[in-house]
């Protein structure tokens, strides 16, 4: 849009008017993140440390440490780095020990 605005000697305005295009996106600059290695660093130690925590918990961590992080971002990280978290394993009730034991045994009740 430059080159039209100088060869012709018009306006930014006029010139995004015949283009057909906003003149905001003529002015607009990319901000490029580098911390994204840094923080997946800080996402990696927390789950090495909670290990049962999700990526809103971590979220929540990191913004409590000052991060300036939403938890859109901490799960397309999360995504990216394919962390999971693990499921819980199911507790062996004593019902389950008897009954096993029993079977084991042979036991007969009649």
């Amino acid at each position: 849009m430059d080159m039209v605005v100088d060869k012709h000697e018009v306006s930014e305005r006029r010139a995004c008017c015949v283009a057909g295009q906003h003149r905001s996106t003529q002015r607009y600059e990319p901000v490029e993140r580098n911390s994204d290695e840094v923080l997946v660093k800080r996402i990696h130690e927390l789950v090495a440390s909670f290990p049962r925590y999700g990526y809103r918990r971590i979220a929540a961590e990191l913004q409590g440490e000052g991060w300036d992080v939403n938890v859109k971002r901490v799960h397309r990280l999360w995504k990216r780095e394919g962390l999971r978290v693990p499921r819980k394993r199911r507790k062996e009730g004593c019902f389950r020990r008897f009954k096993r034991k029993l079977f084991e045994e042979e036991v007969r009740w009649s």
